[in-house]
C-alpha cells in the first residue's frame, strides 16, 4: 500500500481523485486510516484521527486550520491511500439523519 500521505511533505504524489470535494462532504476513516493513522505525518496524523467520526470537509478544514483547498488536497490523498472515505453529502440522507449530523456539526463549530 502507498502511504503517499506520509510523503507528502516532500512533494511525491499527486491525489488521483477525480472530484473535487464539496464542503458539506462527510468523510470517516476507514479500519486501515484508524489503526495507521499515528505512523502517518501531520497534519495527515491529525485528519485521519478527526475522521474516526464522520466529519465534514468543511469542519475538519476549521479544525486542523487549513484552508478548504488544502483540505480537500489532503482529504483526496487519504482518500486515494484508502485511510478515509467519502460519504454522499448530507443532502442525500433522509431527513431525521440530515438533522442529526447538522446538530453535530453546529455544535462542534460552537465549540470551536
Amino acid at each position: 500500500m502507498p502511504l503517499r500521505a506520509a510523503a507528502a511533505e516532500q512533494g511525491k504524489g499527486q491525489p488521483r481523485l477525480e472530484h473535487e470535494l464539496a464542503l458539506e462532504m462527510l468523510v470517516s476513516a476507514t479500519e486501515l486510516g484508524r489503526r495507521l493513522h499515528r505512523l502517518l505525518r501531520t497534519p495527515y496524523d491529525r485528519a485521519c484521527a478527526l475522521c474516526a467520526e464522520a466529519i465534514a470537509v468543511a469542519e475538519l478544514a476549521a479544525r486542523l486550520d487549513l484552508t478548504v483547498g488544502t483540505t480537500r488536497a489532503l482529504v483526496g490523498e487519504l482518500i486515494d491511500d484508502q485511510l478515509v472515505e467519502a460519504h454522499p453529502p448530507i443532502g442525500g440522507y433522509p431527513p431525521q439523519a440530515r438533522r442529526d449530523a447538522l446538530d453535530r456539526v453546529f455544535s462542534r463549530l460552537h465549540d470551536l
